[in-house]
C-alpha cells in the first residue's frame, strides 16, 4: 500500500528564520524511521512524520536533533525530534549559505533553547477545542508494544499468488494483523468515559467518506478519564480503506458540547472534510465551553485486620451520582460482593460485569440516594455447614477469626463518618451466596450498623444473637439449594429470639440467583426505609432496664418481634408449603412455620 507523505498545509510568514549558532555549519541528509508526531511551533500544532518522510538534521544535541521539513508550499519549518526516528545520511558537504545562516568557523553545539520560528497565520491555522486533546496518531501494521492486537482470517498464498490447499483441496487459512491508527489522548479534567465520542471517519483520495469507525478498542479504560493522563485508542482500518491508494482519514475525540480532530496522514485540513461532529469542533479564539469536573464517585480506604487469613479489607464508598457532599445522602447501602480481585469488586460497584441482581441493588441506591459502601467477599468458615454442625473448638476459631474481620470493617466505616459526614447508622445490608454468609455474620456482630438485611442463598448460618433480632431481615433461598434445610435450621433459631424477619425459599430454585428474590428484597428495602425512626428509638430504649423487664414473650417461650408490624403483620406465609392468608387466619398456619408480611406489599412479592 502506498502512504501519502505527511505534508503540512500551513502557511508561514516569510519572516527569516532566527537559528541559534550552535547547529554550526553542516546539514545531514535524514529520513523518518518510524512514524512519529511532532510538535510545529509555526502551526502550533503537532504533525505526523511517517516512515519515509525527508529531514535535514541542522544538530544534533545529545538524544534530540533539530530537523527542517519542507512544505509542499516550498517554505520549511523547524522542529526537534529524538534521533532514535531519524535514520542519518554519511554527512556532505552542505552549507546553510543560501539562507544566510552559516558563518565563517564551526561552532560546537551547546545546550539551547527551541529555535525561534516566525507565527503562523492564525487565520489559517485550524484551532482546536482545548478541553479534548489528540496527543498523537500513528499507522501501525502490527501490535504497539503492550497493546493487544486484532488479526483478520485471509487464505495462505504461495508464490504464484494462488491459495494454499490442504489435503481435503480446501483453503489453507491464516491470521495477520489488522492495520490500525493509534491515538492518544488526554483530556484538562477528569470526566466520564461515557459522555466521551471517540470516531474515526476514512476518506479516498478526493475526500469521499468511505467508511467510518465509532466503537474504537478502548484499552483498559475505566469509568473515568483521569486529567492529563494519556489514553490509547485503536481504530482498526478496513479493507476497503486499505484498497486506496491515497486514502486519509479524521479521528475525532470530544463530547457533545465540543470536540478536537486530527487528520491522518495530513495536519491543519480538518475543515476541508465532511463530518457530522464538524459543526462542534471547537476553536480556540472562541467563547469557552463550559464543562464540569466529573467526580469520582469510588473512594477506596484499606483497613487492617490483625488476621493473617484476611490481613485488611479494602472499602469503597460511592455516593449517588453527582453527589458531592455525602452528608446529603438519605442513608447508606451496604454491599458484599464477589469477585477474583479488588478491580472486580470495583467494577461490579460500576455497573461493569454486574449481573441483573447487582444491577437493581445499585439502581435501588441510586434511586434513593443512598450512599454505597462495598466489600469483596472472604470465607473464613466452612461454606457447607452451620455453626452448630460444628465442633465448640472450631466455632471458638471461627469466631475470633471473623470477629477481627468485623471490627477492621467498623474502623473503615468509622474512617468514612469522620471524614465526609456519612450516616453512622442506620445501613441497609446486602449479599449473595458467599458473599450473603459475610453479610450476615458481619450484621450478627454489628448489628448496632444495620437497620435491615437481605440475603441470598447463604447456603451457611452462624449463630444467631439476641443482639441481632435489633435488625429487620429477610432471607430467600431456593427449595433445590444445598443449605435449604439449614436455612430452615436459622430460621427457627432466630424466629425464637425474635428477629423480625421474613423467609421465602422458592420453589424449583437451586443455588442461584432470582428476580423473585431480587423484587421481594427490594419491597423489604423500602419498607425498612420507611420505620427508621422507630428502629432509633427501640434503640434508645434498650438503654431502660424498665423497658427491657416489659418485653414481652409468647406463651410458648419465644422473645416477640420488637417491630409492631411484625408482631401483627398484615399477612403470614408458610415457610414450608408456600401458602398465605391473612394474619386473621393464622392458625391455618404450624406455628414453626409462620412467615410475618408486614405489608400487603410485601405479601405480594413473597406470593409473587
Amino acid at each position: 500500500m502506498k502512504m501519502l507523505r505527511a505534508f503540512l498545509f500551513v502557511a508561514v510568514s516569510m519572516a527569516s528564520f532566527l537559528i541559534p549558532a550552535a547547529f554550526g555549519d553542516k546539514v545531514l541528509d535524514a529520513k523518518i524511521n518510524e512514524s512519529v508526531s511532532v510538535y510545529i511551533p509555526a502551526a502550533g500544532a503537532s504533525v505526523l512524520l511517517v516512515t519515509g518522510t525527508p529531514a535535514q538534521v541542522l544538530m544534533i544535541d545529545g538524544d534530540n536533533a533539530v530537523i527542517s521539513l519542507k512544505l509542499q508550499n516550498g517554505y520549511s519549518v523547524q522542529t526537534q525530534i529524538n534521533t532514535k526516528y531519524l535514520t542519518i545520511a554519511p554527512p556532505k558537504q552542505d552549507s546553510l549559505t543560501a539562507i544566510g545562516l552559516s558563518g565563517p568557523n564551526p561552532v560546537t553545539a551547546s545546550p539551547i533553547e527551541p529555535p525561534i520560528l516566525p507565527k503562523a497565520d492564525a487565520s489559517l491555522v485550524v484551532a482546536t477545542e482545548d478541553f479534548y486533546n489528540l496527543e498523537e496518531v500513528t499507522f501501525h501494521q502490527s501490535a504497539v508494544p503492550g497493546e493487544p492486537q486484532a488479526t483478520k482470517a485471509v487464505p495462505q498464498l504461495d508464490s504464484n499468488n494462488q491459495p494454499v490447499l490442504d489435503q481435503d483441496g480446501k483453503p489453507v487459512i491464516k491470521q495477520v494483523p489488522i492495520p490500525f491508527l493509534a491515538v492518544h489522548v488526554s483530556v484538562k479534567a477528569q470526566v466520564r468515559a461515557d459522555t466521551v465520542l471517540a470516531k474515526a471517519y476514512f476518506y479516498d483520495e478526493n475526500r469521499r467518506l468511505i467508511a467510518s469507525d465509532s466503537s474504537p478498542s478502548m484499552i483498559n479504560w475505566s469509568v473515568f478519564i483521569s486529567q492529563d493522563k494519556p489514553q490509547f485508542i485503536r481504530f482498526d482500518i478496513p479493507d476497503k480503506v486499505l484498497s486506496q491508494s491515497n486514502w486519509s482519514a479524521v479521528v475525532v475525540f470530544g463530547d457533545a458540547k465540543g470536540v478536537n480532530a486530527q487528520c491522518f496522514p495530513v495536519i491543519g485540513e480538518e475543515s476541508y472534510y465532511d463530518f457530522p461532529e464538524k459543526k462542534i469542533l471547537g476553536a480556540k479564539s472562541g467563547p469557552p465551553i463550559e464543562r464540569k469536573v466529573a467526580m469520582d464517585p469510588l473512594i477506596e480506604h484499606v483497613v487492617k485486620t490483625e488476621n493473617p487469613d484476611q490481613p485488611q479489607i479494602t472499602l469503597f464508598m460511592r455516593p449517588p451520582l453527582g453527589m458531592t457532599d455525602a452528608s446529603q445522602a438519605k442513608g447508606v447501602l451496604c454491599m458484599c460482593l464477589l469477585a477474583g480481585n479488588l478491580d472486580g469488586v470495583k467494577r461490579q460497584l460500576q455497573g461493569f460485569d454486574a449481573g441483573d441482581d447487582i444491577r437493581g441493588i445499585l439502581k435501588f441506591a441510586e434511586d434513593h440516594r443512598l450512599i454505597i459502601i462495598c466489600w469483596g467477599s472472604r470465607s473464613l468458615w466452612d461454606p457447607r455447614k452451620n455453626w452448630d454442625d460444628l465442633n465448640p473448638d472450631t466455632v471458638r476459631k471461627t469466631d475470633k477469626s471473623f470477629d477481627q474481620v468485623a471490627n477492621a470493617w467498623a474502623n473503615g466505616v468509622h474512617f468514612f463518618v469522620k471524614e465526609y459526614g456519612i450516616p453512622s447508622n442506620g445501613y441497609l445490608l446486602w449479599g449473595f451466596s458467599g458473599s450473603a454468609q459475610y453479610a450476615c455474620r458481619l450484621a450478627l456482630r454489628k448489628p448496632e450498623y444495620f437497620l435491615a438485611i437481605h440475603v441470598h442463598v447463604p447456603s451457611s448460618f452462624d449463630k444467631p444473637t439476641p443482639e441481632g433480632s435489633r435488625i429487620l431481615w429477610c432471607l430467600t433461598t431456593g427449595e433445590l439449594e444445598s443449605g435449604y434445610d439449614r436455612s430452615l435450621r436459622f430460621y427457627a433459631q432466630c424466629r425464637a429470639l425474635g428477629y423480625p424477619m421474613v423467609y421465602k425459599a422458592i420453589v424449583g430454585l437451586g443455588h442461584a440467583g432470582s428476580p423473585i428474590a431480587d423484587n421481594l428484597g427490594e419491597k423489604f428495602f423500602e419498607y425498612a426505609l420507611t420505620v427508621r425512626d422507630k428502629r432509633l428509638a427501640f434503640d434508645e430504649s434498650l438503654n431502660n432496664p424498665l423497658t427491657q423487664f416489659q418485653m414481652a414473650q409468647t406463651s410458648d417461650g419465644q422473645v416477640e418481634p420488637w417491630l409492631g408490624s411484625f408482631r401483627q403483620p398484615a399477612y403470614v406465609g408458610d415457610a414450608v408449603n408456600q401458602g398465605m392468608v391473612p394474619y386473621a387466619q393464622q392458625d391455618m398456619i404450624r406455628p414453626g412455620c409462620l412467615v410475618p408480611l408486614p405489608t400487603k406489599e410485601i405479601a405480594k412479592a413473597w406470593n409473587y
